[in-house]
């Protein structure tokens, strides 16, 4: 795929498990730029942007800090704990350009 995405997920990776969780959604997902804003500041994920914010946790908050990292195309927001499908990237991009949306839902 041509297109450039940023995805920013959200983690607080407080045990292996969580951890885990959040690697399994990067891993799903494709290859895209991932912003991943960690609450634990002993965790960083490898291949990936890791943001330690110094600020108290807001959810819409950690979402604007990831956003402004990132360069690409497209910026899409995803919770940790998602398991992309293949091809779900195609798939909402297809429908932005063909109905000429600027914003989706997946």
């Amino acid at each position: 795929m041509d297109v450039k995405i940023d995805i920013v997920i959200i983690s607080d990776a407080k045990t292996k498990e969580l951890y885990e969780v959040t690697m399994n959604c990067i891993e799903s997902a494709g290859s895209h730029n991932f912003i991943i804003v960690e609450s634990n500041y002993k965790v960083n994920y490898p291949q990936n942007t890791t943001i330690h914010p110094n600020e108290i946790f807001g959810y819409n908050k950690y979402l604007n800090i990831g956003a402004k990292q990132g360069e690409s195309d497209y910026i899409f927001f995803a919770n940790n704990d998602l398991i992309f499908e293949k091809g779900w990237d195609r798939e909402l991009l297809s429908i932005m350009k063909n109905d000429k949306i600027n914003s989706v839902s997946p």
